[in-house]
């Protein structure tokens, strides 16, 4: 079910990131989702994909009753999910295991697809992605299927108690001292039994059904601590439980276990997209809640964002106090030095930039009133604050993050970096700064580097003056007024102090 997201197609037009970039960019937002091995499944760097999606999130935003229908079908997948993750300890198909395994996973496939169909016609007129609408006919494709046709009616045909066995009622014969003479199974029932004693069985008010209360639990300690124990009450169990429906069971045609194999992996493969879609749709209905802008980027050979916020702070700052920026790479500025005091934004704006860069190429709608963006293959960070490696020095250990991408950058590479080389003096950190720069200028990449190295500043002309460069250097500060911090980040080559 790659289809929703269209992955498959992403997946041809990867995206590389560096190490640690979610994490110095705080992706935190986003959960589980929002990790290096999750995003690197979904980042792409296909416009048609981005396309596709930004459409699908669209629906998402405009139709909150989509998300719960999302959230929904990812979690009755899930069973299905468990029982394929023990088909390998059941090699043998015709064990009492294996037909019961099946036939549960008969079952909750078929509701699965009843879900989806009882659904459809709500969803038809009112989403536009084209996700959505193959959800739908691949479903309906599988509801009409004679196999499929089949297994509805070997369900209905199937005793009750197998369809949501809970426990087992068994019964034991003693003779004159109390000894077993034997046990066996006495009902099948639909729900738990609870643990209670003889006198709650008998004067309890508040218990209707007493038949599902436990008196007396026995070899709950040796059940739970003797792995053989469990496998011979297991093994006497599904035994037991195969004279009463196992005959039935085993009447299952082979070609209905054949398609539900075949089929079930139109699920299965969705999860994964499903669980993301569910994490990605609380982040933009959170944003759409707390009043916060939220756009969808036009895909463009230009660069422009205005009134960027970094969504980390909702929720812990209030609203109206979140500041916005712009952010743009152009002709006469595709690299740029953010200089400024501490405290005064400047890695909330880093973090910013990378953070719509990553949701975008996502698919995502990104935290901003308006944007026109450039779609990159590699997206590289490095934030001194995250060097961790303690083996050398600081100024050696970023010298090593660094290498790890150097080489790598071109034309289409984001670049951000957060505060490098300030381990050693700020005459020696300007001069090797300025040597990266330069070197990043040269392969025409775009970046943004944060620093207090005010040294930096004057070796701008001497980059811009370089013969062969392909990005212009200019600068940006950290916007000051009367020694207070206002946040905004100002396109200019002098700090405000």
């Amino acid at each position: 079910m790659s289809f929703l997201l269209n992955s498959q197609g992403g997946n041809q037009h990867p995206v590389r990131i560096s190490d640690g970039l979610t994490e110095n960019i705080g992706f935190t937002f986003l959960g589980e989702a929002g990790t290096k091995k999750t995003i690197e499944k979904f980042l792409t760097s296909d416009p048609e994909v981005i396309r596709e999606r930004q459409t699908f999130f669209y629906d998402l935003l405009e139709t909150e009753e989509l998300v719960e229908f999302i959230g929904t079908l990812a979690e009755k997948i899930e069973p299905i999910i468990q029982l394929e993750s023990e088909k390998p300890s059941l090699r043998n198909r015709g064990t009492n295991e294996s037909i019961f395994s099946s036939f549960r996973e008969l079952l909750f496939f078929t509701e699965c697809i009843d879900f989806i169909l009882e659904n459809e016609k709500g969803f038809r007129g009112k989403v536009k992605a084209d996700g959505i609408h193959t959800l739908f006919d691949k479903t309906r494709e599988i509801a009409g299927a004679e196999w499929y046709q089949n297994a509805k009616l070997y369900i209905e045909k199937t005793c009750e108690e197998i369809k949501d066995i809970q426990s087992v009622t068994i019964g034991i014969n003693l003779d004159a001292q109390l000894g077993v003479l034997e046990a066996g199974i006495v009902s099948v029932n639909p729900k738990k039994f609870t643990t209670n004693t003889l006198l709650d069985k008998m004067f309890a008010k508040n218990i209707s059904e007493k038949d599902y209360i436990c008196i007396a639990p026995i070899a709950v300690r040796e059940l739970r601590n003797s792995g053989v124990s469990m496998q011979i009450v297991n093994g006497h169990l599904y035994a037991a439980m195969s004279e009463i429906v196992g005959k039935s069971l085993k009447k299952i045609k082979q070609y209905l276990y054949d398609n539900l194999s075949s089929n079930t992996y139109f699920l299965i493969d969705g999860y994964d997209e499903l669980k993301f879609i569910a994490t990605c749709a609380h982040y933009l209905l959170s944003m759409k809640a707390a009043g916060m802008p939220l756009c969808l980027p036009e895909i463009s050979d230009h660069y422009k964002i205005e009134g960027l916020y970094n969504p980390n702070l909702v929720g812990t700052v209030p609203a109206v106090n979140i500041v916005k920026n712009d952010v743009s790479f152009d002709e006469n500025g595709k690299i740029f030095i953010l200089t400024g005091a501490n405290s005064g934004g400047k890695s909330i704006y880093l973090r910013s930039v990378g953070i719509a860069q990553i949701l975008f190429q996502l698919g995502l709608p990104i935290p901003a009133r308006n944007a026109d963006m450039e779609i990159y293959s590699e997206i590289f960070s490095l934030f001194s604050s995250k060097v961790s490696d303690t083996r050398g020095g600081r100024f050696e250990n970023e010298c090593k993050g660094l290498l790890a991408f150097y080489k790598e950058t071109t034309e289409n590479s984001l670049i951000l970096l957060d505060e490098m080389f300030a381990s050693t003096s700020s005459f020696e950190g300007a001069i090797v700064a300025a040597r990266v720069l330069k070197y990043f200028a040269q392969t025409g990449c775009k970046c943004i580097y944060t620093t207090h190295m005010h040294d930096l500043i004057p070796e701008i002309e001497a980059i811009n003056a370089e013969p062969n460069i392909k990005s212009r250097v200019d600068g940006l500060s950290a916007e000051m007024i009367n020694r207070t911090a206002t946040y905004k980040i100002k396109r200019c080559r002098e700090s405000y102090y």
